[in-house]
């Protein structure tokens, strides 16, 4: 029993001294103590914060029966520019005079404050089909929501029944009612069989 009293009472004095040591190692380094966690206050301008969107639909009628409706797989936008980054979009349009064109391309933005839009490829072509058979294909394209206009700077093609076209550089009113290729055009007549 005296082994068993002897082994409490130095047990009991290693823990006081532990205790003791630890108290002053703490005193003499005060910035380990914290009361209370401290507040961060994030560096953030929310006008600059992206925003990532999956499954991105945006759509658009002006009243005068004309409408569209702009889908990606992914969207990136900046509040502050108005700017999103798309991936894998589509593009509908529906005119007033019925024409219906659909347009799919790998990539693109869309300036929501502009009402621009401009698709790439990525090594594809844009494409643009349309209701009543026409399908124009170009690197990229751009769209100008304002002045209703489709626009390219590179090669592009369009093709329908009996026809093709190609040429460089090209102007077009939204509908595809009026095209108007700028360089180099040259157009190839088919027969249907």
């Amino acid at each position: 029993m005296k082994y068993a009293a002897r082994a409490k009472i130095f047990l009991a004095l290693i823990v006081i001294t532990l205790l003791s040591l630890s108290a002053a190692f703490l005193v003499k380094n005060p910035g380990l103590i914290s009361a209370a966690p401290k507040k961060i206050k994030p560096n953030v301008n929310l006008d600059q914060a992206e925003v990532v969107i999956d499954g991105f639909k945006f759509a658009r009628n002006d009243g005068l029966g004309e409408n569209w409706e702009l889908t990606a797989k992914k969207a990136t936008m900046k509040k502050s520019t108005g700017k999103a980054r798309l991936t894998d979009l589509q593009a509908v349009y529906n005119s007033k005079n019925g024409t219906v064109l659909t347009l799919t391309a790998d990539n693109g933005t869309y300036n929501s404050k502009t009402k621009r839009m401009k698709a790439l490829g990525n090594g594809k072509d844009v494409v643009i089909t349309s209701n009543n058979g026409y399908r124009m294909t170009s690197p990229s394209l751009a769209w100008d929501g304002v002045k209703k206009e489709l626009t390219t700077k590179g090669e592009v093609t369009l093709s329908g029944k009996d026809i093709k076209i190609e040429g460089k550089g090209m102007v077009a009113r939204s509908d595809l009612q009026e095209v108007r290729i700028t360089n180099g055009v040259k157009t190839i007549f088919t027969q249907s069989r």
